[in-house]
């Protein structure tokens, strides 16, 4: 009699740690933290360099971008190896669609931006940017 539970309870461990190790995403607790960006490529984007800038990403699926001093709040994704973040700024908002690879303390994002913008301050200015953007980020400590 024992020996049935004892083979199923064995049978239930081994399943719960599968789905538990196969529900992780690998860069999930990776990406976790402030990177600094230090290597950047864009490719039809018309703003100026982002080097020096900041990323932190939250473990509650949130994020904080600071661009040209300004700081972005906003939302981020991962499944597999892809990363969407949108975030929201002052006269607009970004979406990001990267390919994401992280080797020790360096992180690389390759991918596309959708600049959505609506520029009231200076002169009304309503429109979109796409273009494509790569990033070189180091982990902060």
């Amino acid at each position: 009699m024992f020996k049935p539970i004892k083979f199923l309870g064995i049978v239930a461990l081994i399943i719960a740690t599968v789905v538990m190790f196969s529900s992780c995403n690998k860069y999930e607790r990776k990406i976790v933290g402030k990177w600094k960006i230090i290597k950047e490529k864009l490719d039809g984007s018309p703003y100026d360099s982002d080097e020096g800038e900041t990323i932190t990403f939250k473990d509650n699926g949130t994020c904080t971008i600071v661009f040209w001093g300004d700081e972005c709040d906003g939302d981020y994704s991962l499944s597999g190896e892809s990363l969407t973040i949108d975030a929201k700024y002052p006269y607009g908002k970004y979406t990001f669609t990267f390919d994401v690879e992280i080797k020790k303390s360096v992180m690389y994002l390759s991918g596309k931006c959708k600049d959505t913008y609506d520029d009231y301050y200076y002169d009304y200015y309503k429109g979109t940017d796409n273009y494509k953007v790569s990033y070189e980020l180091e982990k902060m400590k």
